[in-house]
């Protein structure tokens, strides 16, 4: 993980978390950058949910997004792991509960504590799982691997988005859902 993090950080990603500073001294370790507001995406797995993210209309923890965030979790994440995938590395586990966000404005009325949000920074953390990507078949299969688990990713942004527009009831959410599907759609032609 240690050395994983200072490939990634070197010169590093807009969609990574920084790593400030790194040392040997008394152990290997980092000094990470500090997003102030940030907070997980979704909660991890849970026994319940077994090998997928414990979302927040699942009884998991985590806010609400609007379309708009969503995509931009979905590009910043994407674009993150293509960064990492030209430096050589997989991330190993990229799952809504890696990813940070630092939430912006609630959607529509500030006064209700359910109400989707916009973020204004996305990252990936986490790097517990990266490994480096060696040449070949095996390579290749590891990065295919992690794109199937963006897959999931995405489909945990729509799973979100429906639940939104279930809990607020609105008439809203539910074209700004399928409005992110084909953006997302879009997105994937691109990655």
């Amino acid at each position: 993980e240690w050395a994983v993090n200072r490939v990634a950080a070197s010169p590093g990603h807009k969609a990574l978390v920084g790593v400030l500073g790194s040392f040997e001294q008394p152990r290997p370790g980092m000094v990470l950058e500090l997003l102030e507001g940030a907070c997980a995406a979704c909660s991890p797995p849970s026994f319940a949910t077994v090998t997928r993210d414990a979302l927040p209309g699942h009884g998991g923890r985590g806010p609400r997004f609007t379309a708009d965030a969503a995509l931009s979790i979905a590009e910043a994440v994407a674009s993150a792991a293509a960064y990492l995938h030209g430096c050589g590395v997989v991330h190993g586990d990229i799952y809504l509960h890696n990813t940070l966000v630092v939430p912006g404005s609630a959607a529509g009325a500030a006064d209700v504590a359910d109400a989707p949000i916009d973020v204004q920074d996305v990252r990936l953390s986490d790097f517990g799982a990266a490994a480096v990507v060696p040449d070949g078949n095996i390579g290749e299969g590891m990065k295919r691997l992690e794109v199937r688990s963006f897959g999931w990713l995405l489909q945990d942004l729509l799973d979100i988005l429906s639940d939104s527009a279930k809990a607020t009831g609105s008439a809203a959410e539910p074209n700004a859902a399928r409005h992110a599907d084909d953006d997302i759609v879009a997105l994937l032609r691109d990655v």
